[in-house]
This record gives C-alpha cells, structure tokens and sequence, in this order.
C-alpha cells in the first residue's frame, strides 16, 4: 500500500501515536534473554515491530517509541564460565578487584603526608555523603596522619566493606595528591626494598606495633601490590565493580596487577581454587552489571528513550554487589527521565551469603552488615548525579508476613545499636557494652532511622508501621540485655529458620549442576 492511500496516515499524527503505543505496548514490558542476550517480551516471546518496517514515514514516526512505552527488566546473570576454565570470571574479577583495592590502599599509605586539608576539601566536594571523608576532615593533622597510613581511607571498625563508596574517594585522592612533587618516590617504597631500608609498611604498622610483634617483620618477605611498570596503569582509571569481563579482558588486568601471595600455601592466582573452594557453585553477574552492559551496547539515541528500568537482584553477586547501581549514574546523567526500580530479593542475596549450614541458623551480624551496606550505597546515589525520584529502593521477601518479620529485626537492632551508643557516652567509665564492639556500622542507626521516616529513595512496603523507640530499646539494653550478649540475641529470625524446604530451594538453585 502506498503512503498516500495509508488509512492509518491520514490520521493527524496524535492519533497514529496512540495507535502505535497500543501496538507496541506489553502488558509486562520486555525483559533481557540472560542465555540469548537479546531483549524479548516478558513472557520470552520475540518483539513484534512488524508495523514500523511498513514504511519509511512509520519507522521514523515509531523510532524509539517502543523503549518508551515498555519497562525493560534485567535480572542477574548466571555465569558459565565456570563449566569452561578452572575457576569462574566470577571469582577471579573479585579476586582483581581486592588486588586493586590492596594496592590502592598502599598507594595512599606511603604517600599519606601528601594528604592536606585543602585535599580533602575537593575530596568532600566530590562525594559530599561520604561519611569517611567527613571523618578525615574533622580529624587534627596527627590523628588524620595515623589513619591514612595505617587504615587507608576507611575509618578503622566503620563496618564498610571495599565498594564503589569507598572506591571512588580513594581513587579520586589518589589522583589529587599523585601532584605533590614527593608522591612516586613516596609510593616507590613499596616496591623498592632500598629505599624502604626495612621500614615497616605502614599498612601493616596495625598488625605488628600495636601488638608489640616489630621484632617479627621480614622485609625479605614482602610481596609489593604493584611495581614501576604498573603503577601508572593502576591509577589511570578507576576499576568498577559492576564491569562483566571476559577472560581476554581478565588476563590483561592480572598482568598489572600483581600477586598478593608469595607462595603457593597463601594462594594463588593460577589455583583460585585453593582460596575460594567449592568451584561447582553457581556464581552470578548482578542484574546490575547485566543492566549497565545492555545500555552501554545501545546508541545514544535508543538509550535516552528508555523511561523505565526495572533491576532484580534475584542472586548474590561476589564483587561489591551493594555499589552496582553507582554504574547507572552516567545514564542518568545523559537520560534524566530514566526511572529505576531496584529490587533485592531478600532469601538469595542478604540471608543465603550468611546461612549458617551446619546449624541452618542466619548469622544475624552478617545480614544487618550486608542489609546496610546496600541502603548505604543507594542513599550516595543522590550526591553522584540521580535526578530527584528516579530510583527506588525495595526489599522483597518470600511473603509479607517474612517482610514484616525481616523489617522489624532490622529496626530493633537499629534501635539497640542507637541505645547502646547513647548510653556509652553517658558513662564512658563503664566497660564499652559488647553491642557496641561488634556494632553492625557507625551509620546503621541513621540509616534506617531516615528509612523509617520515609525520607529516602528506600521503600520498604511491607514495615510495621511503629515509630523508632529509643526508649524501649534503652529499657532492654539497661534490664533484659546484659553486656555479654550479641546481635544474636536482639534479633529473632526464628520464623526463617524452621524453613528447611526453602532453604534446601535456595541450596539447589547454587549448587546444581550448571
């Protein structure tokens, strides 16, 4: 049929719109093939855009429209690399990334008295949220000194583990103070043994002064985290956690990051088994990385039509799994309409990593530290480019009854925590309470207080509905906890223990057979 006699474009183009959201539109949206890599409807079937290649004046009308109207939905990725080569891509990015991290924070500590407050002025311009660099800032000189050379960037039992939050600030003052004039020959002691003249690291000063061991140091045996030939590299762009390398891309990372390990007893790079056993385990990119692949192959074009993104986090992912929406901020930044919604599956990603086999119990510790650090880093999301309401936050359980049980252990524990602080520093005679030695992390209550307020991008739907009840943990902590007791005494996840069938589920989804 020719242009001129088309029905459908004698309409005034309002209304061929219309027609064409109405063709287009799925009632579930697509979701991204995880074996095919291509992008299909919900329900698995192919992508009908048979009406745009009718004519050349329709595909140009219908360009682009299709990602408008649809919700594209990612979920983590299995990782089958694992049935091809001796250990997973997995397990050995996560292995390179703790290389990068270790050698970044070496870095820092041989050149830490290029660290001035200037420096971390620009530092907390760059990542105003950041609760270490504001840390850094109120330090004295002294203090500030001792904590860069002995504890890097983060502060010393914050509860942090290595992300993008930490990450990124460390690399961004790295690259302001690699000006100082003393920097490389401040670094070149890592590598060269005469230089050091048999001083100590300085990241190492924790593990042998202040436990009066310096008699035991052997310099002979110190294994550099980088060398000449690879210093520079390690600091010309940051390595981002949510990356999906292949094995070329993983070789060429080992050749300048060097072995952490000097001997086949600690471990390897070629015998990745050894350090992380159990290699028949399903290892997972996060829906996150698989996300950031799928719009970083888009053209610009296809990329800003997007509107609506939906990410569920349905396994663990081994590499800094909490900092990966970080990734989507350069989308947002060229796309300011693209909305996220980010979902953790609560079984699989925070209660399996820290499931207790031998005694089916969850390791309350580990969950509220792994709870938190994806709270955490979402709430940085702001600071680093979102535009205001264009990301969403949620935690999913297996029903609403087990979203009830999991929001109000989290803020009983955020209260206790508070309670116990609180009631440290009104007697700071007495013996530091044990809630607080092993404290979940310095911004725990905080973060969930906001939560509960309803102030932040994190929804949970599924909460009580109470207020925070400071008194009530502080009449716990004074009359029915005593000093001796743990996390696994303020928290009751009873109800998810007496559930063996899905606890052998969620077993077998890791380890069967790839």
């Amino acid at each position: 049929m020719r242009q001129s006699t088309s029905p459908l474009l004698t309409l005034p183009r309002e209304l061929r719109d219309q027609v064409y959201r109405y063709v287009l539109q799925e009632t579930n949206g697509y979701a991204l093939n995880a074996t095919s890599g291509q992008l299909r409807t919900f329900e698995d079937t192919p992508i009908d855009l048979s009406l745009s290649y009718t004519c050349k004046q329709i595909y140009s009308e219908m360009r682009g429209m299709a990602f408008k109207v649809n919700r594209i939905m990612f979920t983590s990725q299995l990782d089958r690399s694992s049935t091809r080569q001796a250990s997973s891509n997995t397990r050995r990015f996560y292995y390179l990334m703790n290389r990068y991290y270790f050698a970044l924070t070496a870095m820092l500590s041989w050149a830490s008295s290029c660290v001035t407050s200037d420096h971390l002025d620009v530092l907390f311009t760059l990542h105003p949220y950041n609760n270490d660099v504001r840390m850094l800032q109120q330090m004295s000189d002294d203090d500030r000194l001792h904590q860069l050379r002995t504890h890097g960037l983060v502060h010393n039992g914050s509860g942090r583990e290595r992300s993008i939050g930490t990450i990124m600030p460390l690399y961004d003052l790295l690259k302001l103070i690699s000006k100082d004039a003393r920097f490389y020959a401040l670094t070149a002691k890592e590598y060269d043994s005469t230089s050091r003249n048999g001083e100590i690291p300085p990241y190492q000063l924790f593990y042998y002064q202040e436990d009066g061991y310096e008699s035991r140091y052997d310099d002979s045996k110190h294994v550099p985290f980088y060398a000449p030939n690879t210093e520079q590299k390690i600091l010309e762009r940051p390595l981002q956690p949510w990356w999906i390398p292949d094995i070329n891309e993983l070789e060429m990372l080992e050749n300048f990051l060097p072995e952490i390990y000097s001997d086949s007893d600690s471990g390897s790079d070629s015998d990745l088994d050894d350090l992380y056993p159990g290699r028949e385990q399903r290892w997972y990119f996060s829906a996150t990385a698989v996300a950031v692949r799928f719009l970083e192959r888009l053209s610009e074009e296809h990329r800003t039509c997007i509107r609506q993104v939906s990410i569920i986090e349905n396994h663990q992912c081994s590499t800094n799994h909490p900092s990966h929406p970080h990734g989507l901020i350069p989308f947002w930044i060229e796309n300011p309409q693209l909305q996220v919604e980010f979902e953790i599956d609560v079984w699989n990603v925070l209660f399996w990593p820290v499931f207790h086999e031998s005694s089916r119990s969850i390791l309350s510790t580990g969950f509220l530290k792994k709870t938190t650090q994806f709270l955490r880093e979402a709430l940085l999301l702001p600071s680093m480019g979102m535009p205001t309401g264009q990301f969403t936050l949620r935690l999913r359980g297996k029903t609403p009854e087990a979203e009830h049980i999991i929001w109000d252990n989290i803020k009983k524990a955020a209260e206790v925590q508070a309670a116990a602080e609180q009631l440290h520093q009104s007697t700071p005679q007495q013996q530091k309470h044990m809630l607080i030695r092993q404290h979940i992390a310095e911004d725990f209550p905080q973060i969930i207080r906001k939560v509960l307020e309803g102030n932040t991008l994190v929804l949970f739907e599924n909460n009580s509905g109470t207020s925070w009840d400071l008194d009530q943990a502080t009449y716990d902590l004074e009359n029915t906890l005593t000093y001796s007791y743990g996390w696994h005494k303020v928290t009751n996840f009873a109800e998810f223990e007496r559930q063996a069938e899905v606890w052998e589920k969620v077993r077998e989804e890791y380890h069967a057979p790839l």
